[in-house]
């Protein structure tokens, strides 16, 4: 009888030993979660974008006539230096000299030709003279019968005939003189000046190189009028191009000028879209003030514009708009939740296609003893969109789910959301509080400290583990 109660109380405390192990390997192990609290704030908006710096006004000078540059014009600001990059130029400051050996032949041979014509005008006056004499004097004869009607018809064919030749000998004057005009600007074209006042940013020949000018004039010097003045061209995404307006305040930095930050102004927002991968911008002129030239054309500057404030609104950080359990943490998920989650609801992918959500746990299912749920920051299929997803489909624009932890499960709430700045996102409606505590994550930091030890296991060292 003894043996069997020693029996029956080793039964016991075995029981009662498994069920503690079980008890702390489980129900003890409920993760610690990372929480934030939900509250009241400002929210600055802000559109970010890249965008290249411009000068205000270039001119791109070209040349008109064929031929080779024989030499640069001189920089007025350097004494015997050529016209090179960022040398300073006036309106008329010569900048290169094209081969005229050409262009003066041809303006030699139009001034002989010219000379040709007019004298052909004087022979054709002198002949139109002869024959109107001729022709009076032959009318006067007919009137009297002493010639005859040819004689008088071909008198008169004469004087018509000197009439239209000195008509034509005007006309190749005319254009002559024309030849000569075109030749006279061609030997001008040879001398290549700068039609405004501002710096060199581009010399595109060299000394010896042939300039061919045929359907479009070649590029020769690219001209800056006024450094002094910039232009910041930005591309704006179409999502964000309903924030920008002319007149606004924008601010931008460039890597040359470490962390000083430049200020400008929307000059114009352009309707002219591009499409890059099925992406649309729109291009947004910033316009700034370079007086110190700090600032150099064609850098890259990284802008911000300045789209209003939301005062006081109710705001919640964006992860915890982005997380969702994950794996072994939707174990801790309340049972409605879980079942919800577990009937097919698909995530939209980058290609437009949908996957099925990952297999959920059934109800009141827990982790394996031993087990701790694992950290799940990042989204999984069926995650909510997180507020960089809320442009994807009209559906999802302005809704999101925050989860918070009732001190058993994690329930999930639906919220609709309003503006971001990147940190923070606008709550506009939605069954949640200034206060309440949403999670962003679990908390590893205590997992290894309060790790329950079995009961039953074996202990050294005064009683620390083996």
């Amino acid at each position: 009888m003894r043996g069997f109660l020693t029996l029956l109380l080793m039964v016991a405390v075995l029981v009662a030993g498994g069920w503690y192990w079980y008890h702390v390997q489980t129900v003890a192990h409920v993760p610690k979660w990372n929480t934030v609290k939900v509250a009241h704030g400002n929210i600055d908006l802000t559109v970010r974008s890249t965008g290249t710096i411009e000068p205000e006004e270039v001119v791109d000078v070209g040349a008109q006539v064929v031929g080779m540059v024989t030499k640069f014009g001189e920089d007025a600001t350097q004494p015997n230096h050529e016209i090179y990059w960022n040398s300073k130029v006036d309106v008329g400051t010569k900048l290169a000299y094209i081969d005229d050996s050409i262009y003066k032949a041809q303006l030699d041979l139009a001034n002989a030709n010219l000379e040709s014509s007019k004298a052909k005008v004087q022979s054709a006056l002198a002949t139109l003279k002869q024959t109107t004499a001729d022709y009076n004097r032959a009318k006067i004869t007919f009137a009297k019968n002493a010639i005859a009607q040819a004689d008088l018809d071909a008198a008169e064919a004469a004087y018509e005939t000197a009439k239209a030749n000195v008509d034509v000998a005007n006309a190749t004057v005319d254009q002559d003189s024309a030849t000569l005009k075109q030749a006279q600007i061609n030997e001008t074209y040879t001398v290549i000046t700068s039609p405004v006042k501002g710096t060199i940013i581009d010399r595109r020949v060299n000394i010896g190189q042939t300039v061919v000018a045929s359907l479009s004039a070649p590029s020769l010097f690219l001209i800056a009028q006024d450094l002094t003045r910039l232009q910041i061209w930005a591309s704006v995404n179409e999502a964000d191009i309903g924030h920008i307006h002319e007149g606004q305040d924008a601010t931008f930095t460039v890597d040359a000028s470490g962390d000083r930050v430049f200020k400008g102004t929307v000059l114009q927002v352009r309707n002219n879209a591009t499409m890059n991968q099925n992406v649309v911008t729109y291009t947004v002129v910033v316009d700034t003030d370079n007086s110190d030239n700090a600032l150099r054309p064609y850098g890259t500057a990284t802008i911000e514009f300045d789209a209003g404030k939301h005062d006081n609104v109710l705001r919640v950080p964006n992860a915890a708009l982005q997380w969702r359990p994950t794996g072994p943490q939707l174990a801790f998920v309340s049972p409605d939740a879980r079942a919800a989650l577990s009937k097919g609801h698909t995530k939209a992918t980058a290609d437009g296609t949908t996957t099925p959500a990952p297999a959920v746990p059934a109800t009141g299912a827990t982790p394996a003893a031993g087990t701790t749920p694992s950290a799940g920051t990042s989204p999984a299929a069926g995650a909510m969109p997180s507020p960089a997803d809320h442009k994807s489909g009209k559906d999802s624009l302005n809704r999101g789910t925050v989860w918070v932890f009732d001190g058993e499960w994690l329930q999930p709430i639906k919220v609709k959301i309003g503006v971001t700045d990147q940190v923070n996102t606008e709550i506009t409606s939605g069954d949640i509080k200034d206060g309440a505590d949403v999670v962003i994550g679990e908390d590893h930091s205590t997992e290894a400290s309060d790790a329950t030890e079995n009961p039953f296991a074996p202990k050294i060292f005064g009683g620390k583990k083996n």
